[in-house]
């Protein structure tokens, strides 16, 4: 049937199936929803007929047809894996993603029930290893820039998942067990279970959803632009932190860091001039920035590097935000990004189109 379908026995028909399972079989299928998704079709009358995938569902509106309904399943599939993202939207000419993956200290209560720290230890973790107000410093950033970036913040604490560590064997990071599913705390104390059924769950559930709707705002910015650079904005304290790897180098109070490929020696000299405020140290004591895996060292379509500020910069010894401290920081920043953004092949020449996961090389505190 190519025809406008008018009711629910009409999107049957057109599918070719005969019932409501199998109907939402189809469009799975015809849509390509990923693999452990469970798509549904929710009957409730006359024009109450809803697209379920999981637990997002989109009304279907008669008449309609084929397309529609499988770019309405799309649409769902896309808002469940945004449920722990937010997409602050910049200017539409900008290429550049601000992106902030440790500041939230959100842990749903199904995730909660997995940890093995008591309320007032897990609060004391969360202190820990949370890059306090990187957030808050991303719009700050953005309110001054002369284009405004876009942002990207998990809203999830990393102890839920981490989306800057590589979910395999290639992470460093699982030698402290501190991979993309934390099993050790920041003082090596048991976090939750080694359970691999349990990881491979919290992979599906919230690491590959984020790092597919970050690929998707990159993948828009491409079309729109040509062009995108990444910039990794963390913290970490003065002292180091027991599960640090690399603890010998300084901790000035902005590290940068860089990639061989995706960082061009011409971008890190203007990084580099344009904080000339600070200390500025490079790749210590944390290294390089997150880029897309299925073109790391292989497109120079995508530029990044990574934004380590050391938390005494804007905290004072309580932890609490010192907020005319962050003025000169995102200033400083905002400048750099109004550079870099009007001039992308001043800094990198030839870039071509990229897309894909996330790689991870960064061992962020």
């Amino acid at each position: 049937m190519t025809g406008p379908i008018h009711d629910l026995d009409g999107l049957l028909a057109a599918f070719g199936v005969t019932s409501i399972q199998d109907l939402a079989w189809a469009i799975d299928e015809a849509a390509d929803i990923d693999d452990g998704r469970s798509v549904t079709i929710d009957d409730r009358g006359p024009d109450e007929t809803f697209l379920v995938v999981d637990t997002v569902g989109i009304a279907i509106t008669f008449p309609t047809d084929v397309t529609t309904v499988l770019r309405l399943a799309a649409e769902a599939e896309k808002e469940l894996r945004q449920q722990h993202v937010s997409v602050y939207p910049g200017h539409e000419w900008s290429g550049v993603i601000i992106h902030v993956p440790h500041a939230s200290r959100l842990i749903p209560a199904e995730v909660r029930d997995q940890i093995l720290l008591n309320d007032a230890a897990l609060e004391r973790e969360l202190d820990a290893m949370t890059d306090a107000f990187t957030d808050f410093i991303a719009q700050r950033i953005a309110d001054t820039t002369l284009h405004r970036p876009w942002i990207v913040v998990n809203e999830l604490s990393r102890l839920v998942i981490d989306p800057e560590r590589s979910p395999d064997a290639r992470e460093e990071m699982n030698a402290v067990g501190m991979g993309a599913v934390y099993t050790r705390t920041s003082d090596g104390s048991p976090l939750r279970d080694d359970d691999e059924l349990e990881a491979d769950e919290l992979i599906r559930t919230y690491f590959d959803p984020y790092a597919t709707a970050l690929t998707d705002l990159v993948d828009e910015r491409l079309a729109k632009v040509g062009s995108a650079l990444i910039i990794d904005l963390h913290s970490y304290p003065l002292v180091a932190n027991p599960y640090e790897l690399h603890t010998d180098g300084p901790r000035p109070e902005i590290c940068i860091g860089t990639d061989p490929f995706h960082t061009p020696e011409s971008l890190v000299e203007i990084v580099r001039e344009g904080l000339g405020g600070f200390d500025v140290g490079l790749d210590s004591p944390f290294a390089g920035c997150y880029v897309p895996l299925k073109h790391y060292g292989a497109s120079h379509g995508v530029r990044a590097f990574m934004v380590e500020l050391r938390r005494d910069l804007y905290v004072d010894d309580s932890g609490a935000l010192v907020e005319a401290a962050v003025t000169p920081i995102a200033e400083a920043l905002a400048q750099l990004i109004s550079m870099l953004d009007l001039e992308p092949l001043t800094t990198c020449r030839g870039m071509g189109n990229f897309m894909g996961d996330a790689h991870f090389d960064e061992p962020a505190p």
